[in-house]
Parts: structure tokens; sequence; C-alpha cells
């Protein structure tokens, strides 16, 4: 390697990171609930995100699980615990938003248990969902991998 960022709180096996079109590196910062933006010389230039329920906010324990970003330095995310879908402006305004009942599960803990039971019985993370891996492709469509459902979704964005 050439080189590194470090000083990094991370409880648990997630820890995600992309960068956008002019070279700007977005990590998921989960013990912090937050996305931090750093540029090339390694400072962090910009932080958002906070603990919270609410749409726009990260819940549970360590999340955002995975970020994608868009080459414009739009952030999308996905959290483990609630299944949910967000793009954000690369200052951290939500500019949309997916629940569970949007991307077509259930936020039924029996549901999720169902999906994501190992066969020895037990459940890949704690808080239920185990978090949902994304990219963005060349033309601006985002892939969402489902966990236990064997699909990934894709979605664009629109206006």
């Amino acid at each position: 390697y050439v080189d590194e960022i470090d000083g990094f709180s991370i409880p648990s096996a997630y820890f995600d990171c992309g960068i956008d079109g002019k070279g700007d590196l977005y990590v998921g910062h989960t013990s912090k609930h937050q996305v931090e933006k750093y540029d090339g010389n390694h400072e962090m230039i910009e932080s958002w995100g906070e603990y919270g329920s609410d749409p726009e906010k990260f819940c549970g324990c360590c999340n955002p699980t995975h970020i994608a970003v868009y080459p414009d330095g739009k952030v999308a995310t996905t959290e483990k615990g609630i299944p949910r879908l967000k793009v954000y402006a690369s200052n951290g305004d939500l500019l949309a938003y997916l629940s569970p009942e949007q991307l077509g599960l259930s936020p039924d803990p029996h549901f999720l248990k169902q999906l994501q039971e190992n066969s020895d019985g037990s459940l890949p993370c704690h808080d239920g969902w185990p978090g949902m891996p994304l990219a963005v492709s060349k033309n601006l469509r985002l892939a969402v991998a489902i966990p236990g459902t064997g699909e990934i979704k894709i979605y664009r964005m629109d206006g």
C-alpha cells in the first residue's frame, strides 16, 4: 500500500468507503453514525450524520453499514437492523429514502429471521437485518443486494 488514514473506531465488521469523481474519499464511520469525506491529502473536509430513527439519521448500532458514492458526490447508504436505503447530497441533505416496505421487505422480525437464519439457527447480525451491499453503475443506477432473497434490485434517481 502507499498510505493510510487511521483513527477510526469500528465496533463491528462493517467498514465501507467509496471515492467520488473528484477523488475525494467517503467513509462510513459506523461508531459515529456518520459519513466522513476526506480530500487527497487525507484531511477530513466534511462529515455528516447522527444517531436516530428518523429517515435522515442512522439508527441501531454501527450504521451506515454500506455506502456507494456517485461521481458527483451523492452518497447512497444502507443499514443493518432496519433495512432501509437512502441517498444523500454530498453535504448530507437527504434526497431519497426507501423504507423496508418500499424495498419489498417486511419489518416483521419473524420475516427477517426466516430470511437470514444460518444453518445452525443463528442470525448473522444481532440487530436483525445484516445490511445490504450496494454499488453505483456507469449509467448512475444503484444496485442493491438483498441478503437472504437472492435478489439484486436496481434503482435510479429521478430528477
